[in-house]
């Protein structure tokens, strides 16, 4: 799956360790490495194996994923033209490309 990011301090998280642990601490900085290669290696979304993937209709609908210690990463679908039901919701099991919206605390 194609990962994008909605700001450089996300991508920076992301994709920099340092900046990860800086940010997250060292137990949420090597899920999010390891969650993050999940949704890589994943075709597409729902086939991500782990981390609890759940989906909010609020803010244009987003997926959720746990990260631990209370941390979440929510991640918005990234097509030019986003996979749709009838109805307009996503069709999430068909999104192959998403952008990292937010990676903190969860606001479930």
């Amino acid at each position: 799956m194609e990962v994008a990011f909605d700001s450089p301090l996300l991508r920076s998280i992301c994709e920099d360790q340092a900046s990860a642990m800086k940010e997250l601490g060292p137990v949420v900085a090597g899920i999010l490495k390891r969650r993050l290669a999940d949704i890589r290696a994943a075709s597409t979304l729902t086939g991500i194996p782990a981390g609890h993937l759940r989906f909010a209709v609020e803010g244009g609908g987003r997926a959720i994923i746990d990260l631990g210690d209370g941390y979440t990463i929510e991640l918005e679908a990234n097509h030019r033209r986003n996979p749709t039901r009838e109805g307009g919701d996503i069709e999430w099991g068909s999104v192959s490309r998403v952008k990292v919206m937010r990676i903190g605390p969860n606001n479930d």
